[in-house]
């Protein structure tokens, strides 16, 4: 399972995974959950900073702001978005390591970060066509052994080879089934998904912040990528 985890920066903001997409725009983009359900509520939570780091220090400071995701659910107290920082060309220059960080900090309140996220960088799109499947998080009548098993049989037969499953409450049992499928040469990634907060305030426990982080990741792997939701 890869170790990546939700941050709580306040109960306003709840931060995940953080990717940086040079080859479109140069700007790193943190997957949150605000407590927010229209696109005028974030300014609640301006202003905001981004700051970054690397093994060799700090890279600086730099002001960031918040975009909702589409198609977000509005009765829902929690809601998918997107915290949003600059990421300068000169930086892009510099920063070869792959250890580059980001915190977010108050504006208001300065300081240093209350934790820092690993910055993935969005590799080049694969040349493979077909395709990387993105299933939401995976709890309750979705984690039983035999579902699970045929989905992934299923999908293969019909040419897909990449699977990304968010363990928001999987069993042992399923979770050695997919490790069985890993030794078995099928590529499923299993990525940690428990949320810092109560379940129901978000829409089937994060579905849309899961398919979003999951659509940065296939890009890797497939040009296609297809969400199970």
């Amino acid at each position: 399972m890869e170790g990546t985890f939700w941050n709580t920066l306040s109960k306003d903001l709840h931060l995940y995974t953080a990717y940086l997409d040079k080859q479109r725009d140069s700007l790193v983009r943190i997957v949150s959950y605000i407590s927010c359900n229209n696109p005028s509520c974030t300014k609640r939570l301006r202003p905001l900073r981004c700051t970054y780091k690397t093994a060799t220090g700090s890279l600086g400071t730099f002001a960031a702001y918040v975009e909702l995701m589409e198609k977000h659910i509005t009765r829902f107290p929690l809601q998918p978005a997107k915290v949003v920082c600059p990421f300068p060309t000169y930086l892009a220059t510099q920063v070869r390591s792959k250890n580059l960080f980001v915190g977010v900090l108050k504006a208001s309140k300065g300081g240093k970060p209350k934790f820092w996220i690993r910055v993935m960088q969005t590799p080049k799109l694969s040349k493979a066509k077909c395709c990387a499947v993105c299933v939401k998080p995976v709890f309750g009548r979705l984690a039983t052994l035999h579902r699970v098993a045929e989905f992934i049989a299923n999908y293969r037969v019909v040419g897909a080879r990449h699977f990304f499953l968010y363990d928001a409450a999987m069993t042992e049992a399923l979770k050695t089934l997919l490790a069985r499928f890993q030794s078995a040469g099928i590529d499923v990634t299993v990525i940690d998904f428990k949320l810092p907060f109560n379940n129901t305030l978000v829409h089937r426990w994060g579905q849309m912040a899961a398919l979003y982080d999951c659509m940065m990741r296939a890009v890797a792997k497939a040009e296609w990528f297809l969400p199970w939701i």
